[in-house]
């Protein structure tokens, strides 16, 4: 697909592998995906919490395409975690990745084949949605979407340089995961800056939280706007998933 790339990134496999394995509890940022926590995660889980940056960790993973580079980057500094409470959740969660990383990543020949359904199924209606999204730009961005199966039914999304990177689970059905994708893209559309979010807390619990869920809410009603416009046959689909993810309160972006 022009101007789209999909590809699976080792170092995102490991760092979402890591992050399903704790439990963040009342956390729209929580991964954890069951089945008792490590007894690893319990530390690393106060060391999140414990950092003003911790959403860093959330995204490291898709700084970096390759494990040395993880790892490296770990120990020698992470934007957003160079204060003492996020150098020590950078160490802790560099420790786990040392110990436990290595049989996270995922098979390249069975991704091969979930790109080649998803691609079969919605690749064009990726394309056009990925291209319909940019309404305030005369073109869209390059996207990178990377198949990270650890992320479940959520997604992620950052910058690598002017290139979009998106990551969902290409493991799940690909209308679900065409939607989580625009969802995040849609992300870098309708978000204030970053001046503007200051505050903003994934925790249930926290002041920050409203501030959260607005910008969530924003994004969904630009997807369901963009999805009735652009592809209506996924709108019930569409519609599914907002109650799924319950809106600006629950979403796990």
């Amino acid at each position: 697909m022009s101007g789209i790339e999909i590809t699976r990134a080792p170092a995102a496999d490991v760092a979402y592998g890591l992050l399903a394995r704790v439990d963040l509890g009342a956390d729209a940022a929580n991964l954890y995906g069951g089945g008792g926590e490590p007894p690893w995660a319990g530390p690393l889980r106060l060391a999140y919490r414990a950092a003003p940056g911790r959403l860093s960790l959330q995204v490291v993973g898709l700084w970096h395409a390759d494990l040395a580079s993880l790892r490296a980057a770990l120990r020698q500094g992470v934007a957003g975690l160079r204060d003492p409470d996020g150098r020590r959740l950078a160490s802790a969660f560099g420790d786990a990745v040392d110990r436990f990383g290595g049989g996270l990543v995922s098979d390249p020949v069975v991704h091969a084949r979930r790109r080649e359904t998803f691609e079969a199924a919605v690749g064009e209606d990726l394309r056009r949605l990925h291209a319909a999204s940019w309404t305030h730009a005369d073109a869209a961005p390059p996207l990178r979407l990377v198949d990270c199966p650890a992320l479940g039914p959520a997604g992620r999304a950052t910058w690598d340089g002017d290139v979009h990177v998106v990551a969902v689970s290409l493991a799940r059905a690909p209308v679900d995961a065409l939607i989580q994708a625009v969802h995040e893209q849609i992300h870098a559309v309708t978000d204030p800056p970053a001046s503007q979010m200051t505050g903003r807390a994934t925790e249930a619990d926290a002041e920050g939280y409203v501030v959260h869920a607005q910008i969530e809410d924003a994004a969904i009603d630009f997807g369901r706007d963009l999805i009735a416009r652009v592809t209506p046959h996924h709108l019930a689909a569409y519609t599914r998933w907002v109650d799924r993810v319950g809106g600006g309160a629950t979403s796990r972006s």
